[in-house]
């Protein structure tokens, strides 16, 4: 497990970690210096439970685009990020990533758990009605 450290008085201290820049977050200007545990994409784990979260709240029957996602979970540029959370989502039952579609409301046709139509025959289950063009 790579560890980063934060940076303290809103300095940036980025640091090189295996060719990927890892922005660290604020600590408080008392307290000691934390870490916090990096996953292999290089993504603090408490950006994909932000993500998981957000997921977690969309109602059955409905849907989210990666961008929507990522701007509730705090970043608008997080569009990739929340594709590589779900991609890794360690409860497909708990944590609905069937309900998450790309900008033009189309399945991914890499969803992990099957492909796009099964995506697609999960989302229809719910009671999402597609067009005829696939959105």
């Amino acid at each position: 497990m790579r560890l980063t450290v934060f940076y303290i008085y809103g300095k940036i201290n980025t640091r090189k970690l295996k060719d990927k820049i890892i922005r660290p977050a604020y600590i408080d200007v008392k307290a000691e210096v934390k870490y916090t545990p990096i996953n292999k994409n290089g993504v603090c784990a408490m950006v994909f439970k932000k993500i998981y979260d957000v997921v977690c709240q969309i109602p059955k029957g409905c849907v989210a685009t990666y961008g929507q996602v990522a701007m509730l979970a705090g970043n608008p540029r997080w569009a990739r990020v929340v594709g590589y959370a779900l991609h890794n989502n360690p409860a497909p039952g708990i944590i609905p990533c069937h309900r998450v579609v790309n900008r033009e409301g189309r399945v991914a046709d890499a969803f992990v758990f099957g492909g796009g139509e099964t995506q697609r025959k999960m989302l229809e289950d719910e009671g999402i009605v597609f067009e005829t063009d696939g959105r």
